[in-house]
């Protein structure tokens, strides 16, 4: 797992992205329901998963752009706005990739399809 954790570490942050804040447009198939989590997001993440190297009095935020597959799993995390940390951008990823499953996106003719949303995702203190 360290070699996963690693490269999600090293994932491009979207900081300095133009299309950074800009709303994520629903799927492009006319007709399409947007794939909805099975629990709030926020719910798969636990002060557990915070990483040992992140200060815990601290509260944190990231926001992530997810990629769901047709079949309602995370395929792509990426961060676009950054905790301050790369460990615990790392972690959100990794955590929601790992956990969260979500009612696929569907097409105008019920056919399941890929679809993309924007969450940010809150780190209280512990």
């Amino acid at each position: 797992m360290g070699a996963f954790v690693a490269m999600l570490a090293g994932m491009q942050i979207g900081s300095g992205s133009p299309l950074q804040g800009v709303p994520v447009p629903p799927p492009a198939i006319a007709g399409a329901a947007r794939a909805a989590p099975r629990a709030p997001l926020q719910a798969y993440i636990t002060p557990f998963d915070r990483p040992l190297s992140v200060p815990r009095d601290q509260w944190m935020k990231v926001r992530v752009k997810l990629t769901i597959g047709p079949y309602g799993r995370i395929t792509d995390c990426m961060v676009e706005q950054s905790s301050g940390s790369e460990a615990l951008d790392a972690a959100t990823c990794m955590t929601l990739v790992r956990r969260a499953r979500f009612t696929p996106a569907q097409a105008s003719d019920g056919n399941p399809v890929a679809d993309v949303r924007v969450q940010e995702i809150e780190w209280p203190p512990e």
